[in-house]
């Protein structure tokens, strides 16, 4: 009896270690993206490319938006880890890496770490040790290194626990649209106020 509760109040801590992880994650990257060095990265690019896209050409300072290439370098980025892309392109982006993901799930090396992974870890969720080889998920902690993955950098998930993983990246994409849209004319403080009383 002793050993179990030893054990769940371990996966409890490993989960909430993992958790904050992602939090001082996400939060690195806003941190960076309303920092007076973006800004003028921003601005720079703008002028260096005449306020036109990078990809279609399109002309209008005000729509265009910085896009990271990779995060390796975030939080130092240059000119050559950002583009500058209007929305549509920006999306289409998007589009593209969502193609590139699922060309990643159904790869034959996708399958060999999962298959490596259910063999290390007994056919077990990771989070709440739930056995079923056949109803468990590979999860990405991040997509920094999507196609490239190793051992750490994934994690294997029954399908309620990949659920609530996932459905907190999304909660987390939702309220930062939705604060944008309702507070448009509140100061940065006010924001970062409601940000941390959220956390």
């Amino acid at each position: 009896m002793l050993l179990r509760l030893i054990a769940r109040s371990e996966r409890r801590n490993r989960r909430l270690r993992r958790r904050n992880e992602r939090w001082q994650w996400r939060r690195r990257y806003w941190d960076v993206l309303k920092s007076e060095r973006w800004k003028h990265l921003r601005a720079d690019a703008i002028a260096e490319t005449g306020g036109r896209c990078e990809a279609c050409g399109y002309f209008g300072r005000q729509r265009l938006r910085l896009r990271h290439k990779h995060f390796r370098t975030l939080g130092q980025e240059t000119r050559d880890d950002v583009e500058l892309l209007c929305p549509w392109c920006h999306n289409s982006e998007r589009r593209e890496w969502r193609q590139r993901y699922w060309a990643v799930l159904k790869s034959e090396r996708w399958k060999q770490l999962r298959a490596e992974v259910i063999t290390e870890t007994g056919g077990r969720c990771e989070t709440c040790n739930y056995l079923g080889r056949n109803r468990l998920h590979l999860h990405h902690k991040h997509y920094r290194t999507l196609g490239e993955e190793t051992r750490s950098d994934v994690e294997l998930l029954c399908n309620s626990c990949h659920k609530k993983a996932d459905a907190g990246r999304v909660r987390f994409i939702f309220e930062r649209r939705i604060i944008k849209r309702l507070l448009p004319s509140f100061s940065g403080k006010l924001r970062l106020q409601i940000r941390r009383q959220r956390d």
